[in-house]
This record gives C-alpha cells, sequence and structure tokens, in this order.
C-alpha cells in the first residue's frame, strides 16, 4: 500500500484507514479533461474522440463502472505501448495520472455516478413532452392526410380483375389489358408501360410472391419474364407484357402467360400497374401546400405519369395433357427465329469488327518492334476500345455459334502485344518504386526522382507519372508488406529488450524504499510518489519518486527536511544505479 506524502511537524501523517469508501466520479473527470487538453495540444484528434467516448456512461450509474473499467484498460495498453500515443512528455503524465485515479476508483467497490447537466436533463423532459405532442398531433391529422392523398373508402371494395383465364399445364396464353385511367396529356405522351405492381419487389397479398427470372422465348421473340408463385410452392406462373401501345388516350397491352408442366394448379393473380411517358402532372394537394413542395407540371422525355391502375389478370392453371404441349412447340419456334436472325446479325458484326481491329494491329506491332512503348500504350488502348464489340458477341447465350476461328487468332495476337507492354510497364514501375522508397532519395523531390526513371526508360515523364498510377493497387501491397516488416521488427526489438531487461517491475516501490534507506542511514526517509515504470534502450527500466529526507538536529533546532526527485534504473527488478535530477532543504514548519 502507497503511505501518504505529506509530513506533519514533529512526525508523519498516519496511514489510510482500510474502510473502502464508495468512489465519485468528479476526480475522473478532472483527470480526463486535462488528458484530453494535453492530447489536443499533440493534436491528436482520434484518441481524443476515443477518450470521450467512454465519459459518456459516467452519468448512468448503470454504465459508470463498465466505462471506468474500459477507460483503465485502454490506458494500461497504452502504458504498454507508448508508441501509440504522441511523444509528449505532458501527454504520458496525464495519461499515468488518469490511470492511477481510474485504478484507485474502481478498488473503492462502488462508483457513483455524475449528476446529468442541465441540458441533458432539460433534454429529455423536452423529448418526452415533444413525442406526446407529436402523437396527438397524428392522430388529428390522420383523416385530413388521408383525404388530401385521394383515399376513397367507398371505391375500396371494388374488383378490377379481366376474367379468368383458364390454362392448361405445359399451354400458354394471352389476354388485352388496358390503363383504367386516361392519359391527361394524349398530346405529350411518347410511350406507355405497363408491368408487375411494384416490379415485384414487395411480397404479394396471401403470401404469395413475383420476381423476375431470365428472358424466355416468346410468339413475339425474346421478353423480359416474371414467375408468380403462389405460398409455398418452389415454381411458378411464368408471364410478360408486350406491345404496350397508345390508343387515343388509352394505354394497352398484351399479357402473355405460360403453365410449365411443373406449374402448380390454383389460381394465380398477377397485379399490374402503368406509367404514361412524356409528361407528370402537377401535384399541389393540401399536404403539398402545407410542406410547400408542390410539384410542377413537367413534359419531357423523363417525365412519367405514374401509379395507373390497370385490372388484375386472373388465370386458373389446371391439370395439362402430356399429349398436347402447344406452347412448347410455339416457344421452340421463337427460340429458333431468334437465333438465326442474331447469327446473321452477329456474323455481320464480326466482320465489320475484324476489318479495324486488323489495321490498327498492324500498326501496333510496328511501334512494339521499334521500343516505342509510350505510343504503342495509344494504340493498345484503342484495340481495347475496338474488341469491346467482340467481347459483348462472346458473352452472348449459346443459341448461336461458337467464335469464330479467325477472332480467336486476333485476339490471341492482341494478348501477347498487351502482355508485352505490360511486361514493360512493370519494369518501369519497379524502378520508379525503388527510387521513391530508397532512403537515400527522401530529400529528394517525386518529380525528379520520376524524371530521372523516365529518362533511363526512353520515355517521357508523363506516361511515367501514368504508369505509376497505373499501378497504385501493387503500390499498396508493397506498403502494407513494408509495414508489416517494420512492426515485425519492432516487436523483435521489444521482445529482446524485456529479456535483456526482466519484465515490468511489480515491487518497484518496495525496492525503492529500501534503496532510500540503505543511501539515508542518518536520515528518515519518506517516499511521496512514484511514476510508473518506463522501458528505454539505453537504461532498461527507470522510474521517478519524489522523496523527502528528514534529518533530526536536536529539541532546539527544528529538522531539515531535504526535497528529491530521483530516477531509478532497474534490471531484472533490482535497482542498478540512480540519477538525482533535485534537491531542496526546508526546515519543517514550512511544510
Amino acid at each position: 500500500m502507497r503511505r501518504s506524502a505529506r509530513v506533519k511537524s514533529r512526525g508523519l501523517q498516519p496511514e489510510r484507514t482500510s474502510v473502502i469508501e464508495p468512489a465519485r466520479i468528479e476526480e475522473i473527470q478532472e483527470r480526463v479533461r486535462d488528458f484530453v487538453q494535453a492530447l489536443r495540444k499533440a493534436q491528436a484528434p482520434a484518441i481524443v474522440k476515443l477518450i470521450e467516448s467512454y465519459t459518456r456512461g459516467f452519468t448512468d450509474a448503470t454504465q459508470v463502472r463498465r466505462s471506468v473499467t474500459a477507460l483503465a484498460k485502454h490506458l494500461e495498453h497504452c502504458r504498454e505501448h507508448p508508441d501509440e500515443l504522441p511523444d509528449m512528455p505532458i501527454v504520458h503524465i496525464a495519461a499515468n495520472r488518469l490511470e492511477d485515479v481510474c485504478k484507485d476508483a474502481l478498488r473503492a467497490g462502488v462508483i457513483f455516478a455524475a449528476r446529468p447537466t442541465l441540458v441533458a436533463r432539460s433534454g429529455r423532459k423536452l423529448a418526452v413532452v415533444a413525442g406526446a405532442l407529436a402523437v396527438g398531433a397524428a392522430i388529428l391529422a390522420a383523416p385530413v392526410i388521408l383525404t388530401a392523398l385521394g383515399v376513397d373508402f367507398a371505391d375500396l371494395h371494388l374488383a378490377r380483375e379481366t376474367g379468368k383465364i383458364e390454362l392448361p399445364q405445359g399451354d400458354q396464353a394471352s389476354v388485352a389489358v388496358s390503363v383504367l385511367v386516361e392519359a391527361a396529356e394524349p398530346a405529350a405522351v411518347r410511350g406507355v408501360e405497363i408491368f408487375p405492381r411494384d416490379h415485384c419487389s414487395h411480397e404479394l397479398r396471401g403470401g404469395g410472391s413475383c420476381k423476375s427470372v431470365d428472358a424466355r422465348y416468346w410468339v413475339d421473340g425474346k421478353l423480359p419474364t416474371f414467375e408468380l408463385r403462389l405460398p409455398k410452392q418452389a415454381y411458378g406462373l411464368l408471364f410478360a407484357v408486350a406491345d404496350p401501345e397508345l390508343i387515343g388516350r388509352v394505354g394497352k397491352s398484351t399479357v402473355l402467360v405460360a403453365a410449365t408442366e411443373d406449374t402448380p394448379e390454383g389460381i394465380y393473380r398477377i397485379p399490374l400497374e402503368g406509367a404514361f411517358l412524356g409528361y407528370q402532372p402537377a401535384r399541389c394537394g393540401i399536404l403539398e401546400r402545407i410542406k410547400e413542395t408542390c410539384i410542377p407540371r413537367r413534359v419531357g422525355p423523363d417525365a412519367r405519369h405514374e401509379d395507373m391502375p390497370v385490372p388484375t389478370v386472373v388465370v386458373e392453371v389446371v391439370r395439362g395433357d402430356p399429349t398436347r404441349t402447344v406452347g412448347e412447340k410455339r416457344r421452340k419456334q421463337a427460340m429458333a427465329t431468334e437465333q438465326k436472325r442474331k447469327a446473321e446479325e452477329r456474323a455481320s458484326q464480326i466482320a465489320g469488327a475484324l476489318s479495324k481491329i486488323k489495321a490498327v494491329m498492324d500498326d501496333t506491332a510496328k511501334t512494339l518492334r521499334k521500343k516505342r512503348f509510350e505510343e504503342a500504350r495509344g494504340r493498345i488502348d484503342k484495340l481495347t476500345l475496338l474488341f469491346a464489340p467482340l467481347d459483348a458477341l462472346a458473352a452472348e447465350d449459346a443459341l448461336v455459334d461458337a467464335v469464330p476461328v479467325e477472332v480467336e487468332e486476333v485476339r490471341a495476337r492482341f494478348e501477347d502485344m498487351r502482355s508485352e507492354l505490360r511486361a514493360f510497364e512493370d519494369r518501369a514501375f519497379d524502378q520508379a518504386f525503388k527510387m521513391l522508397a530508397a532512403k537515400e532519395n527522401k530529400d529528394r523531390s517525386e518529380a525528379e526522382l520520376m524524371g530521372g526513371v523516365a529518362s533511363r526508360m526512353h520515355i517521357s515523364r508523363q506516361y511515367m507519372e501514368a504508369i505509376y498510377t497505373m499501378h497504385a493497387d501493387e503500390i499498396e501491397k508493397r506498403m502494407d508488406q513494408a509495414e508489416k516488416a517494420r512492426l515485425a521488427h519492432v516487436r523483435a526489438a521489444k521482445a529482446a529488450l524485456e529479456q535483456r531487461c526482466g519484465p515490468l517491475p511489480t515491487d518497484t516501490w518496495k525496492n525503492v524504499e529500501s534503496y532510500l534507506r540503505a543511501s539515508f542511514r542518518r536520515s528518515k526517509v519518506v517516499l511521496s510518489e512514484c511514476l510508473t515504470p518506463r522501458l528505454s534502450d539505453a537504461d532498461c527500466w527507470s522510474v521517478t519518486c519524489d522523496f523527502k529526507d528528514i534529518l533530526p538536529t536536536g529539541e532546539t533546532e527544528p529538522d531539515i527536511v531535504t526535497a528529491h526527485k530521483w530516477t531509478f534504473l532497474l534490471r531484472n527488478e533490482r535497482i542498478v544505479r540512480h540519477t538525482e535530477q533535485r534537491h531542496t532543504e526546508q526546515p519543517i514548519d514550512t511544510l
């Protein structure tokens, strides 16, 4: 137990009582302010933010002890890893003092929480009052809002559905649907869209589901396709929307439906909605006027009049006849027609692309043979753009023929050229990175170093900088590797130092007290304070302590008291020597 540093006339203050009293948070808050002030002087905002996060629980009786414990553990970690704090004595001293008061408070058993500020208490009460007012306002405003949104409760019971379509498994059918509201500005309409309600983004009423699937071949060609499933079913009804058009003021379209052999029997309801393209009507209801968010009328290609009602298509899937697969035959016929069209179009595109690619490729080969890599880079980039249509064709589905052999040969030749250019750029980057990372070049500018490498590689400095930028991922990778190597070296050096100097001394107070008694045999020594031991390469463990020696002079004269501040050097928990920083002599009556 640490002894008191105060000295009374003709004697010492009695030791602390063993009764543990509850600790108050005010002293910790004061030390936190000192520590934060020191960190701000050292310009360490990230650590300030972390320390302040621990103090949020100081006003909560259920969280105060946990906050103090977390703060103490973080300070202990900083003490063990001093390189994580700014290298300023004021910061380390404030951290040590804050750690000491936190540990004293935790040893007390109970920590009284700090009283919340007046602003916090007032804010809590205002939040309760505001919440009550908001609930009341919402209840009163609900009828007004529903009326402003155009909700007509008399129209809710109306069912907007088509007649039931009976569809055998393995067959397909179609039904015409119309938008139930006429276009407000038919002259501005550029098109009409009919699609699944909310684009199949929400679960349907009754537990069913709707999702987008791969495009499917229908009688009208390949169309975006959706699948509607009944609850707890793995397969569903396929449908698509074809040929949307505006006839007068009315939008119409055809809904194609198909039931596979795996589609379960049952009634399927396909919810739809529409939109007119080309205009957006003005909207300024009661709510918009109050909030000043009225939407003005717009006309243009990106304007849409959305949320138009469309009848729900009702389909009843029934058991199919295995010998009658009309829908599958139609689908295969549509697939064959589409395949033939794509093959012809694709052959024409490949022929046109190859003629351009070969011309640029021959020119690129000449520049590479002459080692004009900077000029070759521009041609390689142009070839990449020219190959894009061929890549898109190669990525199409398997219904078209394989890529011609001639295309594969040209692609292989292009890859060889690109590999040769990439190898040169990798060599240039490697030289530039070594020059920039070399310690002897730290005082030279980046532009000068880049210019030197560019001159040796016979390219311009702008191209050299572009190469260096293109290797951003490699730069980050190498820097991470260098940092990991540096940290491993630091950890190894620290481990070797601790092995030479021993672990963190645990009986520093006792060892210093014994050392001082042996040094001041004629005086009485009172140890006041010892800081936390610090580890250094030159002196191993060092600890700075304040103490006084009291030399009695007799009954007629006051005792001579000398205040000292010594730094003790320890190795393997033993004091090997000390250095004296200051001492002051004063009579005991002035203490």
